[in-house]
């Protein structure tokens, strides 16, 4: 299973030093650039990225789809854009620890399942 995850999750895993738990639970995680973009600014804050920068279990993969990203930044940041069309281009995804239900010919059938949330580093 391939997972999608957008800029929260991440972030909010790495702040508090339990990022390994995404790579436990899920092997191989994939972002898109927008993602990796918003993930970068946390050097802004003195944080060093090394061990995020080297995760061998860390994909960035762009989505095909540019003009799905841009039309839904309008509504989203450009990660949660991107994120989602990564998914309806086929995975499984899993930015805020949630995903799209795959449909039977592979693509996504738009059923939403939450798992969970992170906001402001706490858990729900």
């Amino acid at each position: 299973m391939l997972v999608v995850s957008d800029t929260s999750p991440i972030s909010t895993l790495f702040v508090v030093g339990k990022l390994n738990l995404l790579r436990d639970l899920f092997g191989e995680v994939v972002i898109p650039a927008n993602v990796f973009a918003e993930l970068s600014r946390l050097k802004e804050f003195g944080y060093d990225l090394a061990d995020l920068e080297n995760a061998p279990w860390l994909v960035v993969r762009p989505a095909r789809d540019t003009t799905a990203v841009k039309d839904l930044s309008n509504q989203l940041a450009p990660g949660e854009s991107e994120a989602i069309v990564l998914a309806q281009e086929g995975f499984v995804a899993g930015g805020r620890i949630g995903g799209i239900e795959p449909s039977a010919n592979g693509g996504a059938s738009g059923r939403v399942l939450c798992v969970g949330r992170f906001n402001n580093n706490e858990f729900r």
